[in-house]
């Protein structure tokens, strides 16, 4: 079973999901208190590490000027085909990531008092990246979205790439987000090397976990993002999520949607206090419903709809952008906390 050095990463930035000022929760609990940490502990915390561990001897461990509350190991994150015996090649330089975080969120308290912790878990939300293979895209890349699901007492757990989606894995699933296919095999998309794809006892697992009553989320996007919610090079497999879609009566067209917005119509409990939802221009891809009711539109173009099936529903999403952010505080946190909140 193959899992990356970046989930490893991950980890690290993890230690302080829990912490947040506790008169900020409706808006910038998700990032708020790591922004905070950084300015007075992590700098500190690196500078006391032993002389052989500083990052200028530690082969490129260091803070990151744009995103003050991370710390980043060299380029290592970026690294799409590293396992599990590879990371541990890395050891000591994981260990001062964490090592640095946890410092920073333990000298928190300080700087800014007025913090709470995420309430004990009472349901458990799957991210699945079976066939995600870019990093940023995959579960790892989604921290912002595990913080806000945190917050309504979901424990956040993933499937990473290459490890497929069972029945087993979805039993216990309240909520359920089917990342998009995709894969970079080699220059000039030839998928002879391999192609990633959903398994026909994969699509079956996830048509049943919906009939028999759960929530789950259906994702695109027409290009590779990067850097939470920056869209580069084209995504050639984002026709594959139609042979799951298609299990829902939902079907993704070429046509994208020409917007950073769309706009909330309705009244459901998905878009309660939401008026708009950010999207990344150009890269959610136009989708029909046999039935189902719209969220939010662009135009006449649907952009989030809800869709009945036997006993479940499915959320489909025009844009993975949507469960992005690139800005503080990230501009679709309500919405994140309303799925939260409806998946309960």
């Amino acid at each position: 079973m193959r899992r990356r050095a970046a989930f490893t990463v991950v980890l690290g930035l993890a230690c302080i999901a829990g912490l947040a000022p506790s008169h900020a929760h409706d808006d910038t609990v998700v990032r708020t208190a790591p922004a905070a940490v950084t300015e007075t502990a992590v700098a500190s915390v690196l500078d006391d590490l032993p002389s052989p561990r500083r990052p200028t001897a530690r082969r490129g461990l260091y803070g990151d000027p744009y995103q003050p509350y991370e710390v980043h190991y060299a380029n290592h994150f970026h690294d799409p085909y590293d396992s599990i015996e590879l990371a541990r090649l890395e050891g000591d330089p994981f260990a001062d990531m964490a090592t640095i975080m946890v410092a920073a969120a333990m000298s928190t308290g300080a700087d800014d008092p007025d913090l709470r912790m995420t309430p004990p878990p009472d349901r458990r939300a799957l991210l699945v990246g079976s066939h995600t293979e870019g990093v940023h895209m995959s579960p790892a890349g989604l921290l912002g979205l595990g913080m806000a699901l945190a917050w309504e007492g979901f424990d956040v757990d993933m499937i990473p790439y290459g490890e497929p989606v069972t029945p087993e894995a979805l039993a216990d699933a309240d909520l359920v987000v089917a990342l998009p296919v995709h894969d970079y095999p080699s220059p000039g998309y030839d998928d002879s090397a391999y192609d990633e794809a959903w398994t026909s006892t994969e699509l079956d697992a996830l048509e049943s976990y919906v009939l028999d009553g759960g929530l789950l989320v259906l994702t695109n996007t027409d290009r590779r993002l990067k850097y939470l919610n920056l869209a580069y090079d084209g995504n050639e497999d984002w026709p594959d999520v139609n042979e799951l879609a298609e299990r829902f009566g939902v079907h993704y067209h070429a046509g994208l949607l020409a917007s950073t917005t769309a706009t909330v119509t309705g009244n459901h409990p998905l878009t309660q206090g939401v008026t708009s939802i950010r999207m990344i221009e150009s890269n959610g891809h136009r989708f029909t419903v046999e039935e189902g009711e719209p969220l939010a539109v662009v135009g006449s173009s649907l952009a989030v709809a809800i869709v009945p099936h036997g006993a479940g529903e499915v959320l489909v999403l025009a844009d993975l952008g949507i469960l992005g952010a690139a800005e503080e505080p990230p501009a679709n946190r309500h919405f994140w906390s309303n799925l939260g909140e409806y998946a309960r």
